[in-house]
């Protein structure tokens, strides 16, 4: 679950399997300004491609505001600003909007959990024809390795390339 309690600043280093882009290394850094948290992640492909991600992280009475800047591959970037609602019995709710490259934006919301070791991510996306798009996240670290399983359906209800994610850290300072 996300907690900004005992922070400390780190760069992580590792190597990732699995996904549309196939393997490749990523450098993760997380810093500190005052009360928002930033996490830079950057990942080399090895078919020569980049991703990128910074999420910015406040928590304000456990009400965490969160901002998600996602480069693709491709080079498309979308844009995610959150609301994450304080804990109830291990979940918490998730409300706000996500920006296409294309400009168009969608509503979303869903819920987090946190159950041993596992966190669920399921959320909902409304376009502004009032179609949805499902996406789920099922994250579980096990010492230095991370998988991560999604599966989603897109607005015109077919269901997306399911795809799993091992990131494997192999440093962090």
């Amino acid at each position: 679950m996300i907690s900004m309690t005992n922070f400390q600043p780190y760069v992580k280093t590792g190597s990732i399997s699995g996904g549309i882009n196939g393997p490749g290394t990523f450098t993760r850094t997380a810093s500190m300004a005052g009360n928002v948290e930033t996490v830079t992640t950057q990942v080399d492909y090895a078919n020569g491609k980049t991703g990128s991600r910074t999420v910015t992280m406040s928590d304000s009475n456990g009400t965490i505001t969160k901002n998600i800047s996602v480069t693709g591959a491709d080079g498309k970037t979308t844009t995610t600003a959150e609301t994450i609602g304080p804990a109830a019995k291990g979940t918490r709710a998730i409300t706000g909007t996500v920006t296409g490259a294309n400009g168009k934006t969608d509503a979303l919301s869903g819920n987090i959990t946190n159950t041993g070791g596992t966190i669920d991510t399921m959320t909902t996306l409304t376009n502004q024809q009032g179609l949805s798009a499902t996406r789920n996240y099922d994250a579980t670290t096990s010492g230095s390795t991370t998988t991560t399983n999604f599966t989603g359906t897109n607005f015109s209800q077919g269901s997306l390339a399911s795809e799993t994610i091992v990131a494997l850290i192999t440093s962090q300072t």
